[in-house]
């Protein structure tokens, strides 16, 4: 998908003085991470809300729910897993990409 170019912080990136166009499947990842379930007016079921796993001894629930809300996003998702040094590793990815306008090509 492309959308506005964001900083690590998810704020619009204006570092080359003007907003940017990128691919943002990794963005909506992170968004859909962090965004607990509740948060959105709009969509109120979306969201994993991995702040509410923090305390949990078995991540299997975490890895699941991930699962769950990137398949309901319209993602495939391949695995999501965690590393070695146990951060949160996704291979997901959108299906079908829109008609970019010529002004969002990178």
């Amino acid at each position: 998908m492309i959308d506005f170019r964001q900083n690590t912080e998810g704020d619009i990136d204006l570092s080359k003085g003007d907003i940017g166009y990128v691919e943002s499947t990794v963005a909506h990842q992170r968004d859909l991470i962090i965004t607990g379930i509740g948060e959105l007016k709009f969509a109120p079921l979306a969201g994993v809300g991995i702040h509410d796993f923090l305390n949990d001894e078995n991540p299997a629930d975490m890895l699941r729910m991930v699962r769950k809300k990137f398949i309901q996003d319209g993602q495939t998702v391949n695995s999501v897993k965690l590393d070695a040094s146990g951060g949160l590793e996704v291979d997901a990815y959108y299906d079908v990409y829109p008609v970019v306008p010529n002004f969002a090509k990178v």
